[in-house]
This record gives structure tokens, sequence and C-alpha cells, in this order.
């Protein structure tokens, strides 16, 4: 696992330029509408187990995948709240669990109302948390703020 830690280190700059050109739309919604959205960071050490066709079966057609690495994915949950993006994390680490159940991934997650605008401290923190998990092995655990679920 210090080999992905070590590139999400490497390249968080290149990641972070990745979701902001994918999130646009999300961003819009939310400074308009107030219809925020959240990110999920999902890693595995296995490039097999995350495949996004698959994956996107398991998500709501509003959701988007973003491949940032072959071991590293970010999903948008459009559309969710302070208590619904816990939850939409919490599903998608059973439906990685189901599709995948010998591999241990990594999740942190982030929601845009936590952060008010601050799109990159909200990425940041994405990264941080995952790094966390990483570092810690907390695999098949969704990290988010600074509690374990």
């Amino acid at each position: 696992m210090q080999q992905i830690l070590d590139n999400v280190k490497c390249n968080r700059h290149l990641y972070y330029e990745t979701i902001i050109q994918n999130i646009e739309h999300f961003i819009y919604r939310d400074e308009r509408y107030n219809a925020s959205f959240s990110l999920a960071a999902v890693c595995s050490k296995e490039q097999t187990a995350l495949n996004p066709d698959i994956l996107h079966k398991e998500l709501r057609k509003t959701d988007k995948i973003i491949r940032l690495s072959d071991d590293l994915l970010c999903i948008i949950f459009d559309y969710t709240t302070n208590s619904s993006y816990i939850k939409a994390a919490e599903n998608l680490n059973s439906a990685l669990k189901e599709i995948h159940f010998q591999e241990n991934f990594y999740i942190s997650t982030a929601e845009s109302q936590e952060f008010a605008t601050n799109y990159l401290n909200m990425i940041n923190k994405l990264f941080d948390r995952l790094e966390f998990a990483i570092e810690n092995n907390i695999y098949n655990t969704v990290v988010y703020d600074d509690y374990v679920i």
C-alpha cells in the first residue's frame, strides 16, 4: 500500500485538476441552487477491482465516476446532504464488498456544504482522509470528518 500512498501524495495536484474539471456542473448547481454534492475517493491495491462500468450499475444515474488512476476513483454523489452523503458512501462500500468480496478498499468522503464553496479545501480534505485510511490500514470502512463509520 505504500506505493499507492506515495502515488496519491505525488499526484494530488493532478487529481485536484481532474476533479475540478469534472465537477464544474455540480459546483454551479451548488452555488446557484444550494444543491450540495459529495465526493468519495476509492482506492484499491488491485487495479482490476475498480471497474467503473460495473460500479456505475450500483450508483444513481446522476452520480458520476472519475478515474484518477488505475487504483483510484473519485465518485461524485449528486444532491446529497450532511446525512445522506455518508449513507451514499456506506452503500458504495457495501457494493464494493459484494462485487469484490476478497479485496480491501480505502474510502474517504467529503460533502460540499461542509466547506462553504471552498472546493479546494473539500478536495484536499478528501485526500487527507484517504491518506489517513491508507496509513492506518482502515480498509472497507468509510472515513469522513474526524469519525470512522
